[in-house]
């Protein structure tokens, strides 16, 4: 089974603060047009977040158990979740803030350097899925939303890594 996008209802869970509709003051609990930002703002997010996460996962996702598939879909909303911080202008150097906890998550899960690998890269390890020539680590403190770094990319197609 291949790894699965978040939805915006997802991404809403998890930042519920930001899912107030500008239209009638209340809270959705989704994204969407009358949302700040709107429903396609975070499916982009949602698809840099799949791209980054992808990179660190084997080719063949179906070998994946269900349990590494479902941490790496979190992984993928808590990235977007801090893109949407990042696009709303949150100070993410606040320790108090949604951002800070989001990047907490982040970092424990793919980790800050090759001493320090994180939770799905330990996960892919024990289920003997670890890919060396996937070494490179994923920032872990996102300055601006992820735009599509040919270098990330490598030499997979957006509709591949898309899926």
């Amino acid at each position: 089974m291949p790894l699965e996008a978040p939805t915006l209802a997802d991404c809403g869970s998890r930042l519920r603060v930001r899912t107030f509709s500008d239209e009638t003051g209340g809270e959705i609990g989704t994204f969407n047009e009358h949302t700040r930002p709107v429903g396609t703002e975070v499916t982009g997010f949602i698809a840099d977040a799949m791209i980054e996460v992808r990179a660190l996962l084997p080719d063949d996702e179906d070998v994946l158990s269900a349990k590494i598939l479902a941490y790496a879909q979190l992984l993928v909303e808590v990235r977007a979740c801090m893109s949407i911080e990042v696009r709303l202008g949150v100070d993410t150097s606040a320790e108090d803030s949604a951002y800070a906890r989001l990047n907490e998550i982040w970092v424990n899960g793919v980790g800050t350097d090759r001493a320090n690998p994180g939770q799905l890269r330990s996960m892919l390890a024990d289920a003997g899925q670890s890919r060396p020539d996937r070494a490179r680590l994923v920032s872990a403190q996102l300055v601006t939303p992820f735009s599509g770094d040919a270098d990330l990319l490598e030499d997979d197609t957006l509709d591949e890594l898309m899926g």
